[in-house]
């Protein structure tokens, strides 16, 4: 199962796995990472150009994690 949200132009995704573990990216245009890379050094792209992620949507990508833990 796959949820995305979107906040503040990031696009945050999430997938359910079986175990359960939920997986989460964030990204915005051609730049992406998971959640711990968002929060340590944000996001990437090919290039290793990286974007800083508000914290407002690093919460909002635990909140969505914890609501499909539930």
């Amino acid at each position: 199962m796959t949820t995305t949200i979107k906040h503040k132009g990031f696009t945050i995704e999430a997938q359910l796995g079986d175990d359960p573990q939920v997986d989460i990216t964030i990204t915005k245009g051609k730049f992406w990472g998971s959640i711990g890379a968002s929060e340590d050094i944000g996001l990437s792209n090919d290039d290793g150009d990286t974007i800083a992620v508000p914290a407002s949507v690093i919460d909002k990508a635990y909140d969505l994690e914890e609501s499909l833990l539930d």
